[in-house]
Order: structure tokens, then C-alpha cells, then sequence
């Protein structure tokens, strides 16, 4: 049986101004293929085929890569014509920071294009939301500030929270201890607490950038980022690492894979 509107709350706002604009169908598209690497970078946009292929005006078409050029995914020129800028790398959820789109044209994999710059690592009392999260033993946890760059550009900062009650110095070195390419997180769990992560709460939201956020990541004060928090459980559903990144949303998309549920 059907519902009745009597049953639902009116809408809000005038539903004409829900109807999606052809410049912003346009945008989600081209976006997606550059993400996808169906666009390669550098690669040379033609208006008029776009425009036939979208079943788009010319309006919207070139509103949209005005939007991605905007964004710094395109550059325009006059008698060169629109073409992709950079790329969009994507990174599962469960890793580190490792992208996943293979090797590029230049033939370095997106790994190797990622660098974990290293701030600062000390021990410290944390605050008391980490504290009830961690529970630390001795009252202490490992901090690491980082930054994530990606060919050379900043696209991140993170900071992370460890507990290495039974951590030994030499170990917390050789995985903590300076600037690396990203590590999947589950050998570095397995290498730091000597035990398979068990149970990840991951929370993704989309929050405007803090002062000292923007500085670090050369934005406006007030620009669209993602902040990811990572907690890590081990196999023994005692918590070991949170972290908070916050990642540019105009060069970084978070990716997850899974099966629908069995009936």
C-alpha cells in the first residue's frame, strides 16, 4: 500500500530548488572518471564531444569544469584548451593513508608518491577523551603528529595516539620513528602489539578546517575537509591506537568494498 502525504511532514524548502542542476550531473561524471582514471591526467578535454556525450548544453558543460578547475582537477588555457590537472587517489578505509590506483605513467605506484612526513613524536599524558578511549596503563601514550604528502603536496594531517605498555623502544622506532611510505594497518599492528587487529571503528565527517589545521595544509580558513577517526581494537578487544586525520577533499577520496549480507 502506497503512503499518503498526510503521513509525512511537508518539505522544508520549495522541492523545485531540489531538481539537480545539469552543471552539477555534469561535474559528479567527470569527477568520477578522473577519480577512476577513465580521464588520465593531463589528458585533453574536448567541449563539444562532452557536450554530446553527456546529452548536456554547452552552460552546463562548461560550468562544470569551471567548478573542477576551481578545484584545481583541471587547468584551462586559452589556445591550449581544458585539461586534467591531477589526479584523485583513493585509499581504503582500513589502511593507513595507501592509495590503491596502481602504478602511473611515470611509473612510481601511489605508495611510493605518499609520504608520512613525521612532526613530532613523544610520550604523553593525553587528554581525557584518548584516556577513556585507551585506558593506558602507566597513564601515557605515544604521540606521533604527521603530516600526509602526496607528490609533494600536502594533503593531510594526522594525529595518532598509541599504547606501549608491553611496546619495546627498539620497535616503536623502526615503525614510528621517522618519515615513511604508508603502512597498511594491520602489519603495522601486527608489528607493534604482536597480535592481529580485531575489532575498527572508523567515523568519517565532513568538518570546515581550524586555524592551525589550514596552516598546516595551505588552505582557507573554513575549507571543506574530511576528519577520519580510526580506533583499533586487538584480537583481545582491548583498544591500542586512535588516530584523527584530516584529509583534503579536493585530491583524496576514501574508498570501502564489501559483500551485501547473506539472508
Amino acid at each position: 500500500m502506497t503512503p499518503t502525504s498526510e503521513k509525512f511532514p511537508p518539505l522544508p524548502i520549495d522541492s523545485s530548488r531540489l531538481t539537480q542542476r545539469p552543471a552539477r550531473r555534469v561535474y559528479n561524471i567527470l569527477r568520477t572518471a578522473i577519480r577512476t582514471g577513465a580521464m588520465d591526467q593531463h589528458e585533453q578535454l574536448v567541449e563539444f564531444r562532452l557536450i554530446r556525450s553527456m546529452r548536456e548544453s554547452r552552460g552546463a558543460v562548461r560550468e562544470a569544469m569551471r567548478m573542477l578547475a576551481d578545484e584545481g582537477l583541471l587547468t584551462r588555457e586559452r589556445r591550449v584548451g581544458t585539461r586534467v590537472a591531477r589526479d584523485i587517489i583513493r585509499i581504503p578505509v582500513m589502511d593507513e593513508v595507501i592509495p590503491i590506483d596502481g602504478p602511473t605513467p611515470a611509473g612510481l605506484g601511489d605508495q611510493e608518491r605518499t609520504v608520512i612526513y613525521q612532526l613530532e613524536r613523544r610520550m604523553v599524558v593525553p587528554p581525557e577523551p584518548v584516556h577513556n578511549a585507551l585506558s593506558p596503563r602507566d597513564g601515557r601514550v605515544l604521540m606521533l603528529d604527521q603530516l600526509i604528502l602526496l607528490d609533494g603536496e600536502t594533503v593531510g594531517a594526522r594525529t595518532t595516539y598509541i599504547t606501549v605498555d608491553h611496546t619495546s623502544e627498539s620497535t616503536l622506532q623502526a615503525v614510528t620513528g621517522s618519515t615513511h611510505h604508508p603502512l597498511a594497518y594491520g602489519p603495522l599492528f601486527k608489528e607493534l602489539f604482536d597480535q592481529d587487529v580485531g575489532r575498527s571503528d572508523f567515523t568519517i565527517e565532513s568538518i570546515a578546517s581550524g586555524e592551525r589545521t589550514s596552516g598546516l595544509l595551505d588552505i582557507p580558513i573554513g575549507s571543506p575537509i574530511l576528519l577520519v577517526e580510526t580506533l583499533l581494537r586487538g584480537r583481545d578487544e582491548v583498544p591500542r591506537l586512535l588516530s584523527y586525520a584530516h584529509l583534503t577533499s579536493n585530491r583524496l577520496a576514501l574508498f570501502v568494498s564489501g559483500s551485501a549480507p547473506s539472508a
